[in-house]
């Protein structure tokens, strides 16, 4: 089959939460507008579409049925398509193996109708029966009334065509194509039952053939079974002939009250067994003629859509063709009687005439709106949602956000308030017209936690969710044409094989030391990306109005890949740090794996940053993947609320304070200053302040053990986020930035407290890190030293005691944040990938639905998603019996000329697909 091509950047960004089952049944042999048309219905859709091919899922080798391993519980629709509903005994039939039956379904029930004439009355009873809610009909509107009328009163009936334009097809017009056949047809043999309609299409390549046989023109003209073309060879098969011939679709005969069976009966009981002939063919058709015409089931079909698309014209009998095509201008009319058929030739062999019509075909058929595929979609979904609503089974949301806008939401695996850059600066900053909504996950919680930002920004923290076998089994048929997507899901995967197999297992796949220490920490980091990953991916495909995703942090980059493919959005990757090194005590395996895992995943997002522009020479050079910097700086509004600096504190005391404020941890640089301080400036005072933890404890008592009492080393409690500014101006005379160079985070870090000590208008002392003293140097802000020579810190410690050479760096300090090294100034590159995301596209608001019920969070099976080699996810089926298995076998051992005969012969008979 063709490629889908169509640009899925914006398309999906009104998801809707409900679960969609849509029951279908077609091969890669199929016609190829009929696979396509499913594909595209499953990824424009608003709703998240499942696609259960009976063609692969198959209970055994009977009408069809719906396999045992699905729920419809799981789903809020259930839609049935026309390749099974064009059998009634398939419709019958088709929730004899699950426990939950069509009937009782409180859900919406949908069905996608063709071939209406075949067992009409027998459909109509069906459809009352189970309670089908809506009807896509093929029927000509003005015949609605006299064929569904008041059979059908509390089921709606919409109107659909046979198939419909995709993207693909509009691609595909060239007029310069070289064109050596002169006439093609491809036509079917129908049953005669089916009336005169049907009959032509078999006819008129008979007729033709036989009258332009030992003329010149290259004719290639087919209604045997075995002649037929599938899949893309269709495409080039009509694009090598210059004109094809055709007939409308539908059937003069409609068996509206069900009495049809008995009178071909009759009829063949009169005239004995079809012998195959002309002869027999009009003899029959002649007994059925007063009931032809009763009902006006006519159309335009595929196959004419499927011409235009390639440029070929088309020679086609007298039909209202759905009012899409004009007579003269779309196609030449051939006359029943093959009165005009030279006129069509001399058509057919004038390349500019035959081209003039080929172009207004294309640009006033094919390019009709009402013809594409993207207007039955919304068509559609419209119907759903009206049939939802009227069922009470439209899921409502528990949040609408205040405004419409180009909606951002930010992904991470941490509670709200650790970090202020992605708490606030990303969403303050925002363009005009874009909001950067939070998702995050909720650690102390059991349920969801929402508040709004001041920008009206949504916040929603939800409560983590534990990972277990198959819990993303009803995402992966959805997000199956997406590379990226899938790639993760089958990372997850394979990390929770990992995490449940042995000490020798891990030691096999990742290299992991035998009796290592580093064991149960690396279980643990496996089992929080597993949580992280479900807990992101389940809360993301309950918003509707996402425009665009940030990932904070390689964690989160899992499931926003995954959500890229549900919602068709972009990604921009923020690595605020590098993730391989993200924890210095891991062991050396763990750092070449996830090194490993995140170079597999990063290509797939679509925009690349980190903190520092050493760190991201050092991404882009790992990943080979462009990276750009945006630093930790806070905004300059941070300093407005903090006040105005005191320049009397040092002056009107003897100490000069030297603050740390930040966490507690190692690789910091704290026990080197303590160990130190010891030596340095008696007017020195080291301030160290953080939230509590053992860490902090353990300084604390390396101070103790010093003889450094409170006066020379000083632990005064945390201030909230938004208070460190005016702590620092009110506290400290001097900002540390201790950070030792271990690992390529530390060693390339830009830690926050940074710019707000130089918006304090601190100078700094920091310890010899690659961004940091870039920052230090080209500021002038104060002094850069190695923290391990004792001999420099001290120096460096007494020098910064003068008060004028303390008040020159503070000063320069604070020049260079408000000139360069604020938020304002420095994120440019980050609100640039913003912009490239969300692009124009159309405001709207942002809606957070409620979780279904954990008995009900998705099917037990994977449903198929359509792709463009029509390849689905295959289940093997518990209840598959050994007698099916057998046939199938047998079936596909036979030759292929033998199948399609064989095919042929019970397409006749009962109409139902052979396994």
């Amino acid at each position: 089959m063709v490629g889908i091509d169509i640009n899925l950047s914006m398309s999906q960004v009104g998801r809707r939460p409900e679960k969609v089952l849509l029951v279908a049944y077609y091969e890669p042999r199929n016609v190829p507008s009929i696979v396509e048309n499913i594909a595209l219905l499953q990824r424009l859709s608003s709703f998240s579409i499942s696609v259960l091919n009976l063609a692969e899922h198959r209970v055994d080798s009977g009408f069809l049925k719906i396999p045992p391993v699905v729920d419809l519980n799981d789903f809020e629709a259930v839609v049935i398509h026309n390749t099974v509903s064009y059998n009634v005994d398939n419709l019958r039939s088709l929730d004899q193996a699950i426990s939950g039956k069509l009937a009782t379904f409180d859900g919406a029930k949908v069905i996608l109708k063709q071939d209406e004439h075949f067992r009409f009355s027998e459909f109509i009873s069906y459809a009352s029966d189970v309670g089908i809610d809506c009807i896509f009909s093929i029927m000509p509107q003005n015949e609605v009334a006299r064929t569904y009328g008041s059979s059908l009163p509390e089921t709606t009936i919409r109107h659909m065509l046979t198939s419909y334009v995709t993207p693909s097809m509009r691609s595909r017009f060239n007029p310069s194509t070289k064109r050596p056949i002169d006439i093609g047809y491809r036509g079917s043999i129908m049953p005669l039952s089916f009336g005169r309609l049907c009959y032509q299409k078999r006819q008129i390549g008979e007729e033709v053939l036989q009258r332009l046989a030992g003329s010149e023109l290259v004719l290639d003209i087919s209604s045997r079974w075995e002649d037929r073309v599938g899949g893309e060879a269709w495409f080039d098969f009509l694009a090598s002939c210059k004109s094809v011939l055709g007939v409308e679709s539908g059937s003069g005969l409609f068996d509206v009250d069900g009495t049809l069976a008995a009178r071909c009966a009759a009829v063949e009981g009169k005239l004995g067994a079809d012998d195959g002939s002309r002869t027999y063919a009009e003899a029959y058709l002649a007994e059925l003629s007063p009931l032809e015409g009763r009902v006006g089931y006519f159309m335009i079909s595929p196959r004419h859509f499927e011409a235009i698309s390639v440029g070929a014209i088309q020679i086609l009998f007298p039909g209202t063709y759905t009012e899409r095509m004009i007579s003269g201008r779309h196609y030449f009319e051939l006359a029943e009687d093959y009165s005009n058929l030279d006129e069509g030739i001399d058509l057919t062999l004038d390349s500019c005439r035959r081209n003039r019509m080929a172009a207004a075909a294309f640009e006033e058929v094919l390019l009709d709106k009402r013809n594409w595929i993207e207007t039955f979609v919304e068509e559609f979904d419209a119907g759903l949602l009206f049939v939802l609503d009227s069922k009470g089974r439209r899921r409502k949301p528990v949040l609408v956000s205040e405004q419409p806008s180009r909606n951002v939401v930010l992904l991470q695996c941490h509670d709200f308030g650790a970090d202020p850059r992605r708490d606030t600066w990303y969403a303050m900053g925002a363009p005009d017209g874009v909001l950067i909504h939070h998702l995050g996950i909720n650690e102390a919680g059991s349920e969801v936690a929402i508040r709004k930002g001041p920008k009206s920004e949504v916040i929603v923290h939800v409560p983590r969710k534990q990972w277990a076998p198959g819990c993303l089994a009803p995402y992966i048929a959805q997000v199956a044409p997406n590379e990226g997507a899938s790639r993760a899901v089958r990372e997850l995967y394979f990390l929770a094989e990992a995490l449940n197999g042995s000490d020798v297992s891990l030691f096999q796949i990742f290299g992991m030391p035998q009796r290592s220490p580093y064991a149960e920490n690396f279980r643990w980091y496996l089992s929080y990306i597993l949580s992280s990953a479900l807990t992101l991916v389940d809360a993301i495909s309950r918003v509707e109005g996402v425009h665009a995703l940030v990932a904070i942090n390689f964690p989160s980059l899992l499931p926003a890949l995954i959500a890229k493919g549900l919602l068709g959005v972009p990604v921009i990757y923020e690595a605020l740090e590098y993730w391989p090194e993200a924890d210095p005590d891991q062991g050396e395996f763990a750092r070449v794996f996830w090194r490993q895992l995140e170079d597999r995943l990063v290509r797939f997002a679509d925009h690349h940053g980190t903190v520092s522009s050493p760190l991201a020479r050092l991404l882009t050079r790992e990943f080979g993947t462009q990276f750009y910097s945006v630093p930790n700086c806070t905004p300059t509004f941070s300093r407005s609320l903090s006040g105005t600096r005191p320049t009397t504190r040092a002056s009107a005391q003897r100490d000069v304070r030297f603050l740390f404020q930040g966490n507690f941890a190692p690789y910091r640089g704290l026990e080197q200053l303590i160990r130190n301080w010891t030596r340095v400036d008696s007017r020195a005072v080291l301030v160290l302040r953080g939230p509590d933890n053992t860490f902090r404890q353990q300084m604390i008592e390396l101070a103790r053990s010093l003889g450094l009492c409170e006066f020379r080393v000083m632990f005064p409690p945390a201030v909230p986020t938004e208070l460190l500014i005016a702590a620092a101006e009110a506290d400290g005379d001097v900002g540390l930035v201790p950070y030792t160079p271990a690992g390529a985070n530390y060693a390339n870090c830009s830690p926050n407290k940074l710019s707000q000590y130089m918006s304090a208008g601190l100078p700094i002392l920091a310890n010899a890190t690659n961004f940091v003293t870039e920052v230090v140097v080209s500021a002038k802000s104060g002094l850069v030293v190695d923290f391990n020579s004792e001999t420099k810190l001290v120096e460096a410690v007494s020098k910064l005691c003068d008060d004028s050479f303390r008040q020159s760096c503070g000063v320069n300090a604070l020049d260079y944040f408000e000139r360069s090294f604020n938020w304002a100034a420095v994120s440019a590159p980050f609100y640039a990938a913003v912009h490239c995301a969300v692009g124009n596209s159309e405001e709207t608001h942002l809606l957070f639905y409620q979780a279904r019920p954990e008995s009900n969070q998705g099917s037990r099976f994977n449903a198929s998603s359509v792709t463009a080699s029509a390849s689905s996810i295959r289940v093997r089926l518990a209840h598959e019996s050994i007698t099916y298995k057998v046939l199938r076998r047998v079936w596909r051992s036979l030759p292929s000329a033998a199948r399609l005969r064989l095919r042929d012969v019970r397409e006749r008979v009962v109409r139902k697909p052979f396994p």
